[in-house]
C-alpha cells in the first residue's frame, strides 16, 4: 500500500513539473511573442548568433623565448604536497 501513495506523489510531481517548465511564450525584440512557431524561430535565432564563430585576431609565439620550468625531485614534490 505504501509503495502505492509513493508512485501516486512522484506521478503527480512529475505531471506538475511538465506542465510548469514548458515555455509559454518568449520576448522576441522586446515584444511578448506565444505563437510556438515564433517562439521556435526566436530561440533558434538567439543560439545561431550567440554561437556564431567570429574571427579573431590570433597571436603568435613562435619567436618568443619562455624560461624553463626547473623540474623537481620527487622528494621535493612530496615534501610540498603533505
Amino acid at each position: 500500500m505504501r509503495w502505492r501513495s509513493i508512485s501516486k506523489f512522484f506521478h503527480a510531481s512529475m505531471r506538475w513539473r511538465s506542465i510548469n517548465n514548458k515555455i509559454k511564450g518568449l520576448y522576441i525584440n522586446e515584444e511578448w511573442c506565444e505563437d510556438p512557431q515564433k517562439v521556435k524561430e526566436g530561440v533558434q535565432s538567439y543560439f545561431e548568433n550567440r554561437f556564431q564563430t567570429q574571427l579573431k585576431l590570433r597571436l603568435h609565439l613562435d619567436r618568443i623565448q619562455f624560461r624553463k620550468i626547473t623540474v623537481f625531485k620527487e622528494d621535493e614534490i612530496l615534501h610540498a604536497v603533505k
